[in-house]
């Protein structure tokens, strides 16, 4: 599930386009203004000032839409490439987790994917965005792979959920992820509520080892025979 969370050009209206192909239509500055004194106006040929000035403010808003839809479809597509990073990976899977020495067999959720992007009035990062994925999945551990197959991880106990915010910048004509943050948090039985077990912020560097669907989401390859979900002892 993708929710668009688009804002832009605040400081000029409030009311931008929300739909998954998002681009600016109408983002004119409020400084905008045709200058109809430049020409000396014919003596005997009316002017029609109010529809000159339409013609100004279209053309304005036509060339902010062409520098705005860029970036918006570069970003979409990337949210679009995380979303069938998660969509592929498998709901159940079972790996065996060398942290714990032990076989783990998880029930994935379906996974939440938000974004939103942001213009700014830096020339270096004209815009910002922000994905916010949160996975939720079931696991057992077990030292014998048989048996761990055999477990039923659908009952909601030993349930983890982690949330991965990531932060880009459009430079150079690119996406770059600059920081990011993670929280998960455990519930180990159904009737529970969920409570924090581990947080941490990454750097650029730490984002891009991140393994797993979530690399997609920072435009690095999805290694599925690895999972960025961490195991609960």
């Amino acid at each position: 599930m993708v929710q668009n969370m688009f804002q832009l050009c605040s400081k000029w209206f409030a009311n931008a386009s929300t739909s998954p192909a998002t681009t600016v239509t109408a983002c004119t500055p409020p400084t905008a203004a045709s200058d109809n004194t430049s020409k000396p106006i014919p003596a005997g040929r009316p002017v029609n000032t109010r529809a000159k000035m339409r013609v100004v403010l279209l053309s304005l808003s036509m060339a902010s839409a062409s520098v705005f839809a860029q970036p918006l479809a570069e970003f979409d597509a990337l949210v679009k490439r995380c979303r069938d990073a998660f969509d592929q990976r498998p709901a159940i899977e079972v790996v065996y987790a060398e942290s714990v020495k032990a076989w783990v067999k998880r029930q994935y959720a379906p996974t939440t994917v938000l974004f939103r992007v942001q213009k700014t009035s830096s020339p270096v990062s004209p815009f910002v965005g922000q994905i916010e994925v949160t996975q939720t999945a079931s696991a057992h551990l077990g030292q014998d792979e048989n048996a761990v197959r055999a477990l039923d991880v659908s009952t909601g106990e030993n349930t983890m959920r982690s949330v991965h915010r990531i932060s880009f910048a459009f430079q150079d004509n690119n996406w770059l992820p600059i920081s990011g943050a993670m929280r998960v948090d455990v519930r180990r039985d159904v009737n529970d509520a969920f409570a924090n077990v581990d947080s941490a912020k990454h750097s650029r560097e730490a984002l891009l080892e991140l393994q797993g669907p979530i690399a997609m989401c920072i435009g690095q390859p999805a290694l599925f025979g690895q999972s960025a979900f961490k195991v609960m002892p």
